[in-house]
């Protein structure tokens, strides 16, 4: 959300600090004496943070409590049993600051693009099985309390949690591709992953090792898609490095998601499309009919992809196995790595691969 700002400083709080406040500080005071101006009393609102910066939103108001600047009013709570007693901690402002920058003639002033609640509405769509049986997975999920307390959090990653203690799941299916969507696909849900639980564990996440590649096997001739997945198999990425002289490992990976577009690329994506192309001359075809047909591989591949790992989730679901679908890869529980890896690979041979 954007937002504009005029910004009043507090001699009071700067010398609390014993220096002068930075401007993520500085936006987190005159969004702090604001809500509390409009509410008249901050005890019973709980706050939340817009502002965009190196410094985390948790550290700022950390420095602020250590300082006096603000008193803590209580404390979060989550209880999956009873979501509607869950809430963040509360706080207010010490006194003589809030009324020195409320008294400021350039006191904050926030113009908001977009409105406060709308952030925090459910935008989900519960269409068909897929959707209903994501939007159950997601409901099974629990948050570390103790982790969420004891770690700095950014500012996307505390809205993700705080939305999903609301209980908003955002679960969608694109028209388009067959994607499922959801919460902790949100910008921002990476910050926070690691706190989430299923039967008080940590869920195991895999991904499709070069996914897009491995999709794109079954439209290329029999010896294309053969080579295709011996490289597959024995680190796809070094293949190419050897091929084109290219060293830097994470560039080509970057690189390798732009190859199979129409548009035009750079010297270092040329490069490695026209290897794939000399290697592979099937899937130069494939990529030129899509095209023709005004079409974009992407879009293609992200309509295979959904399909596999809906399919997959589907599976898994039937043989009473939790799973949560993200894009390219899967959540499962972390008694069920076997099940899962076994039918990957009767599926296709396809590859997926733990991330750590």
């Amino acid at each position: 959300m954007r937002v504009g700002i005029k910004i009043s400083k507090s001699k009071t709080a700067a010398e609390f600090l014993r220096r002068d406040l930075t401007k993520a500080e500085l936006v987190v005071l005159n969004y702090l004496a604001l809500m509390a101006h409009r509410k008249n009393s901050v005890k019973a609102k709980d706050l939340d943070d817009w502002v965009r910066g190196k410094q985390t939103y948790k550290s700022i108001l950390n420095n602020f409590e250590n300082r006096g600047i603000i008193v803590w009013k209580s404390n979060f709570i989550f209880d999956p049993e009873n979501p509607k007693n869950n809430r963040c901690r509360r706080y207010a402002l010490y006194t003589p600051i809030q009324k020195e920058i409320l008294a400021a003639k350039t006191t904050a002033s926030f113009k908001k693009t977009v409105k406060v609640e709308d952030i925090f509405e459910d935008h989900s769509q519960i269409i068909d099985k897929d959707t209903k049986e994501t939007l159950e997975a997601l409901n099974k999920l629990t948050i570390d309390n103790f982790a969420v307390e004891h770690s700095e959090i950014n500012v996307l990653g505390y809205l993700i949690l705080k939305k999903f203690i609301n209980a908003i799941r955002n679960v969608r299916k694109s028209p388009n591709t067959g994607r499922i969507s959801h919460i902790l696909l949100n910008a921002g849900s990476r910050e926070v992953r690691k706190f989430f639980r299923y039967n008080s564990k940590k869920p195991l996440e895999f991904d499709g090792k070069c996914f897009h590649f491995q999709l794109i096997q079954k439209y290329l001739t029999k010896r294309d898609s053969a080579n295709l997945h011996h490289w597959l198999t024995n680190d796809f990425y070094t293949q190419i490095m050897k091929g084109t002289g290219l060293t830097d490992r994470d560039e080509v990976k970057k690189k390798c998601q732009q190859v199979l577009t129409q548009k035009r690329l750079g010297k270092v994506a040329n490069k490695i499309r026209a290897f794939l192309f000399l290697n592979f001359p099937s899937l130069e075809l494939f990529c030129k009919s899509v095209w023709a047909e005004g079409g974009t591989v992407q879009r293609f591949l992200q309509a295979a992809e959904s399909e596999f790992i809906n399919g997959v989730c589907r599976y898994m679901r039937k043989k009473g196995y939790w799973i949560l679908s993200f894009y390219d890869g899967v959540w499962i529980e972390r008694d069920n790595k076997a099940a899962l890896t076994d039918l990957a690979l009767a599926v296709s041979s396809y590859i997926f691969e733990e991330k750590i």
